[in-house]
């Protein structure tokens, strides 16, 4: 089905405005209702739908065969939202099922949801497909594409026609993208016919996709190319086959192009940006790190002269000091501690968020942590043995501070890389300008039909 269609607005009184009657509303919800149908078979709307490749049935019905061939015991869903099972008429469902009992599939293996008038069927249904004992079955995204927990057995399901919302396509695949499928690899097929209705189908299901896709991310891209604008390229792609026109298809192949290099770009736009905020966090670090070294090795020289005798002194004071009761904050610590020199701070609040009691000792403005016990006498020995191996910390200050400074200079580096895609990106802008000039022209040469 090819050609134009063209939807006219009558001018209002001022010449600006424009109102459209109800009846061309009806119109254009007919021509939408009928493409649908058109794109899905022909013989929907009273017309003759030509066999073989061209016909959605027929390549529908080749491949789930093969599949039922090759998988023994697998089951399979067939969407189809138009044309549900009726006694009186030609419908989809119907011409399925008659042409997949030709193929050789016992009509009992073959079931369609609309046949199931209660959850309790709906129940047993699914428990057959489950088990293989129904191979095929068929439903709309309606009554299918929620709760339908088939997946145990699913191998591959079929989009014979386009769902209205993203959210419907995620329902439909959700079927067979989830756990319980005993199946690691699955396949998932859409029917698109060329040059039909089908292109607009996904046209509006990709518009509705990056719409979504926008207000989630709160940007004009998504943050990653393989995030949900994913799906936007996914609809795009299948609208591109289903366009007739090489023009159109080969404009609609490179927008597809061009919007995901501008996704990449972006991207790698946020990611320099965050490594010049995490270069300034880093620098704020080695600031911080680089005094630590300097009063620590300080506090080095001053613990070297402590005596033994002062060392076990310390251990009796805080021994006294450093209870139980002080450490969990059930008794007030007095407002001044210290030992050997250092300041003892207890961090009170913070100690309920913390995975172990600490405290904190201090000098020349640098704080060192020492996790804390139940133990009087072992906080005391912590202590001790914490001053005892003072002069330990320098090497590990000083190699703190050199793997910030390499971890500076990598980002750095990394910053000042160039953008890979702009150059891309600016040609293929250049070329879908020629190929729009191109089919402007030829919209301008012929008459509008």
């Amino acid at each position: 089905m090819t050609g134009n269609c063209h939807a006219w607005c009558e001018p209002g009184e001022s010449g600006e405005n424009y109102k459209v009657s109800s009846d061309r509303y009806l119109s254009v919800l007919k021509v939408s209702t009928n493409g649908r149908k058109a794109a899905l078979d022909l013989r929907l709307v009273r017309q003759v739908q030509p066999g073989g490749e061209n016909s959605k049935v027929w390549r529908c019905v080749q491949r789930a065969v093969e599949i039922y061939k090759e998988h023994d015991g697998c089951s399979q869903i067939i969407f189809c939202d138009y044309s549900t099972p009726k006694t009186e008429k030609f419908n989809i469902y119907d011409e399925l099922k008659q042409e997949l009992v030709k193929q050789g599939i016992p009509p009992e293996e073959i079931a369609f949801i609309h046949s199931c008038r209660s959850e309790e069927e709906k129940v047993r249904l699914f428990e057959k497909v489950n088990r293989g004992a129904v191979r095929v079955l068929l439903g709309s995204t309606f009554k299918l594409g929620i709760g339908a927990n088939v997946q145990t057995r699913l191998k591959a399901i079929h989009h014979l026609d386009v769902p209205w919302r993203p959210s419907d396509m995620v329902q439909r695949e959700g079927r067979i993208l989830r756990r319980g499928n005993r199946y690691q690899e699955i396949k998932i097929f859409r029917y698109i016919a060329e040059g039909s209705f089908d292109s607009y189908s996904w046209q509006l299901l990709e518009t509705k996709q990056r719409f979504i896709s926008q207000f989630l991310s709160g940007s004009e891209y998504q943050r990653s190319a393989s995030d949900l604008e994913e799906n936007v390229l996914t609809y795009a792609q299948v609208k591109a086959l289903a366009i007739s026109q090489p023009l159109m298809k080969v404009l609609a192949e490179k927008e597809n192009e061009l919007r995901r290099l501008r996704m990449l770009s972006n991207n790698h736009a946020r990611t320099q940006e965050a490594q010049r905020q995490t270069i300034t966090a880093q620098e704020e670090q080695l600031t911080i790190l680089k005094g630590r070294l300097t009063a620590t090795e300080q506090n080095v020289r001053y613990v070297g002269g402590i005596s033994e005798d002062g060392f076990r002194a310390a251990y009796r004071s805080v021994k006294v000091m450093l209870t139980e009761d002080v450490i969990s904050g059930r008794t007030a610590s007095p407002p001044e501690l210290s030992v050997l020199g250092f300041g003892i701070a207890i961090p009170g609040v913070e100690q309920l968020n913390a995975q172990k009691p600490y405290i904190l000792l201090s000098r020349n403005g640098a704080d060192y942590m020492i996790d804390m016990g139940p133990s009087p006498a072992g906080n005391a020995r912590r202590v001790v043995n914490f001053l005892k191996r003072f002069h330990e910390l320098p090497k590990r200050i000083g190699e703190q501070r050199d793997e910030c400074l390499r971890e500076i200079e990598r980002l750095k580096e990394l910053s000042r890389e160039t953008n890979p895609y702009l150059d891309a990106i600016r040609s293929l802008e250049e070329g879908i300008k020629r190929i729009r000039s191109k089919v402007s022209s030829k919209a301008q040469a012929g008459p509008c039909t």
